[in-house]
């Protein structure tokens, strides 16, 4: 519960204070990213590691405040605390192997705050990296030691799955974005299948709204 609030809480505070849209489309916002298929299936599986992913919109509004001026030093200095807090955790918590997938949403994000600002953009990609260095020093211990022991086992008992049609993959990618996949047709047009793919790979769905507001926002401008 506490990560979905902070994922609600996050996107909210991003959307309305940072990207300063209305409060409706804030809300709705919010409450599309709170009900992500990606968090619900994996909490309902028990795949608990996932659920550092919803500090995502949270410390993207965390680093867009860093980047503000005339922001008070010890603002800023304890808005910098709690972005490489949140990247510490998330390594903490396991999800190791999504930090960079995060850190690419982060870049993405940023690229569209300043998207008219070169400087800032720079200024922006520079906070960004001190925090996750200093993320990396708090984690240096814990991490290394995990890393040593995993060191024991290889991961080489699979290989990686994909899909020989890149058609196949883009279509497949929207469904699982705006809609529902069919799990059995999907898997069959995957290859280097060597583990089984079940329904809770295929959740990353915020339904079809997303798509028709974006219709809607081409279509009025």
């Amino acid at each position: 519960m506490g990560a979905a609030a902070a994922g609600y809480a996050g996107m909210w505070l991003l959307l309305r204070r940072i990207f300063g849209l209305d409060a409706s489309i804030a809300l709705t916002g919010a409450v599309l990213f709170l009900w992500n298929g990606f968090y619900a299936h994996r909490m309902i599986v028990g795949h608990l590691t996932f659920h550092a992913y919803m500090l995502l919109p949270l410390q993207a509004f965390l680093l867009a405040s860093l980047a503000r001026p005339g922001i008070a030093a010890s603002t800023r200095a304890g808005t910098f605390a709690a972005l490489a807090l949140t990247a510490a955790y998330q390594f903490t918590s396991g999800m190791v192997h999504l930090v960079g997938p995060v850190c690419l949403a982060l870049v993405g994000i940023a690229s569209l705050i300043a998207r008219d600002d070169p400087r800032r953009l720079a200024r922006l990609l520079a906070w960004g990296s001190a925090s996750a260095v200093l993320a990396g020093l708090l984690v240096a211990a814990p991490l290394s030691a995990t890393l040593a022991f995993l060191a024991n086992f290889k991961r080489d008992l699979y290989t990686l799955p994909g899909f020989a049609d890149p058609l196949a993959q883009v279509w497949t990618a929207a469904l699982v974005l705006f809609g529902r996949v069919d799990v059995a047709e999907t898997v069959q047009l995957i290859t280097n299948r060597s583990l089984p793919l079940q329904a809770q790979e295929f959740e990353y769905g915020l339904s079809p709204l997303p798509l028709i507001l974006m219709f809607a926002g081409v279509a009025a401008a």
